[in-house]
């Protein structure tokens, strides 16, 4: 039976929560549109010495496994109103216009203060980045990625955590039959609605899988539990956009 698509995710800022999606125009050898087009940095001395518009590694930023107290934060953009809004566990906190310095200043501020507050130690001031091409994803090459719901939920059940795709942080979520035959895709060529993809590698995950999304609880390295269980630590797989098209819930992956 081939793999459906059924779930579609983009994380406009990288580190924070992800917004579902019901169909998307996935753009040829390019990100999922919008995804981590925007981050926070932490306010290392060095990430200065960077032009803003340049892409930079997550560990430039805020992200999960270096801050986990960002769980149950959200900075949700509104790209009609061009304005960012910031929540603490669903209840909102402030917004700003992004293209007011002031403003952007202003929100950078609160969740300065909130991450403080929550325990966090940040080497500086918290600033906004924004790359107009591409995003802040872990590579620098521009591959969505790819996960089989059959691996999410055996890695769930494996290790008694809920079954939540913001853990991995995926684009697009297929289901399929067995856990973790996504990794056999790997090098195989594919079309989802109008959209052609070729799988490149795995992804590998890193100590981000051990805060749980929800309730920030955290576990103790995970994907060390993974190799000694499964004998990797892999769970996704990069795939770049060969082919540019529409992609909605409910597409069909057939094999070329």
């Amino acid at each position: 039976m081939s793999p459906v698509l059924s779930a579609l995710r983009y994380y406009p800022v990288k580190g924070f929560q992800g917004e579902a999606l019901s169909e998307c125009a996935l753009e040829q050898q390019a990100l999922l549109p919008g995804d981590r087009a925007w981050a926070f940095a932490s306010g290392h001395a060095k990430t200065e010495t960077y032009d803003a518009d340049t892409w930079l590694p997550k560990k430039h930023f805020l992200q999960v496994m270096s801050f986990a107290e960002l769980i149950g934060l959200r900075i949700k953009p509104d790209t009609q109103t061009r304005r960012f809004s910031l929540y603490q566990h669903d209840e909102f906190v402030t917004e700003a216009d992004w293209s007011d310095a002031d403003a952007i200043g202003a929100l950078c501020g609160a969740l300065q203060t909130l991450l403080e507050q929550a325990g966090a130690t940040l080497p500086g001031t918290i600033s906004l980045r924004h790359l107009s091409g591409g995003g802040f994803s872990d590579t620098r090459t521009p591959w969505i990625t790819v996960g089989g719901m059959a691996s999410l939920n055996d890695f769930g059940h494996a290790t008694g955590t809920a079954p939540d795709m913001d853990r991995f942080r995926l684009n697009l979520w297929l289901d399929t039959g067995t856990a973790f035959e996504e990794l056999d895709w790997i090098g195989q060529r594919a079309q989802i609605g109008q959209a052609i993809l070729r799988f490149t590698e795995p992804v590998g995950r890193c100590d981000a899988i051990n805060s749980d999304p929800v309730s920030g609880v955290r576990h103790d390295d995970l994907p060390g539990w993974m190799r000694a269980h499964y004998g990797h630590a892999d769970l996704g797989v990069f795939a770049e956009v060969e082919q540019a098209g529409q992609v909605a819930l409910g597409d069909k992956l057939i094999w070329l």
